[in-house]
């Protein structure tokens, strides 16, 4: 949440400044203090962050590279590397990436699920 707020004040502080932007945003129901939003600013991304740019740099590479022919299951295949399972629906590297931006027909699917009953 931070991030979104974060952005939001990027976007309008050259017209209304930080500190008022804080006050309005706290007395609406959405907490932020000035001191959080320039710490925000200033910290360097997570490991996570950065290992979601690359995969998404990459995908978009594959993407790009297709003529933007394929879409997630063919995009999906040509990263092999980058395969992992999302432990429930909603919640994995994929779907954190696609909330960032990613449109749905690039995002990476879940691998199948097989039962393990015969």
């Amino acid at each position: 949440m931070t991030a979104v707020v974060t952005a939001f004040i990027d976007g309008h502080q050259d017209r209304f400044g930080v500190e008022p932007i804080c006050r309005v945003l706290t007395e609406h129901g959405c907490p932020i203090a000035p001191s959080t939003y320039y710490a925000a600013r200033h910290r360097p991304p997570s490991p996570r962050a950065s290992r979601d740019e690359l995969v998404l740099i990459e995908i978009r590479r594959v993407h790009t590279a297709s003529g933007g022919r394929y879409g997630a299951r063919k995009v999906y295949h040509q990263l092999p590397g980058l395969r992992w399972r999302r432990p429930a629906q909603g919640s994995g590297r994929s779907s954190r990436i696609s909330r960032r931006g990613l449109s749905s027909s690039v995002a990476i699917p879940p691998l199948p699920i097989t039962s393990l009953r015969k």
